[in-house]
């Protein structure tokens, strides 16, 4: 979903609100310093930070 690189990370995301019905990887987020999910569901699965 999200990709920064180590040399410039992505900081200060949130995603709300987000419903992805078909995706061939539930979640893929790496180089994120600071990322927020709420409410977010792919797959039918609600996606948290602790199983991202």
């Amino acid at each position: 979903m999200a990709n920064g690189v180590p040399e410039v990370k992505l900081h200060n995301i949130t995603l709300r609100n987000i419903e992805v019905k078909q995706a061939p990887k539930a979640t893929q987020m790496q180089n994120i310093v600071n990322l927020t999910l709420d409410n977010v569901r792919v797959n039918g699965k609600l996606i948290t930070q602790e199983n991202e």
